[in-house]
């Protein structure tokens, strides 16, 4: 048996720990006992709303961002005709939540600070039932000759419009965050390449066969 000394190559340096990045897998919804007690309230109570309006109206809604505009038009009606009262405002409230929710995402919060629900998506907060009680103490004042809405359906979209550039934004520093990493490497790749050609081997004999 061969008892010679074996070559094994051996690096000066020592290798460096390379770093990649990797995609989030996608995680199941983690959501807290007082969110998911305020989620059942607002579906409690976009759920009469939607009665409510399918028995004055005959009109089925839906959380599709179209029903916004049934709840722009229901407040300017009632400065006419003030079918709207302290209840229903909740009501409305709710399930304009719930369109933003269920469209946008986001988790309810309760606010002591202003006594209202918060709707909060990736730190951005909006107010449904403050927004709802806000449009109609605006449309209460009247301006002659101009023609007014709640805004329900703009202050919805500013919401999705933030939303969007944030995550534009998010995305943006985590490709350049992925592009660094990327850089990186091959700068290690390019070390490493440089260590080998200074590589030196070094004799490790073996020890001798062992007699049975």
């Amino acid at each position: 048996m061969d008892t010679g000394p074996r070559r094994r190559r051996v690096s000066r340096g020592a290798r460096k720990r390379r770093r990649r990045a990797k995609a989030p897998g996608k995680q199941r919804e983690a959501v807290s006992k007082e969110e998911l007690e305020f989620r059942k309230r607002a579906q409690k109570f976009a759920r009469k709303f939607i009665d409510w309006y399918s028995t004055n109206f005959n009109v089925s809604l839906t959380y599709d961002v179209d029903s916004v505009r049934a709840l722009d038009n229901l407040l300017v009606l009632d400065t006419a005709q003030n079918l709207v009262n302290d209840e229903i405002v909740l009501q409305m409230g709710f399930f304009l939540g719930e369109i933003m929710r269920r469209n946008f995402g986001g988790e309810y919060h309760y606010s002591y600070e202003y006594d209202a629900l918060i709707l909060k998506c990736q730190g951005i907060s909006v107010f449904p039932i403050l927004k709802i009680k806000k449009s109609l103490e605006y449309l209460a004042i009247p301006i002659v000759g101009i023609e007014r809405t709640a805004g329900l359906e703009e202050y919805m979209f500013s919401f999705a419009r933030m939303l969007s550039n944030k995550r534009i934004e998010e995305g943006r520093q985590t490709k350049d965050k992925v592009s660094s990493i990327d850089e990186l490497d091959l700068r290690l790749d390019e070390d490493d390449e440089d260590e080998d050609e200074n590589e030196e081997v070094i004799e490790i004999p073996l020890p001798p066969d062992s007699k049975s």
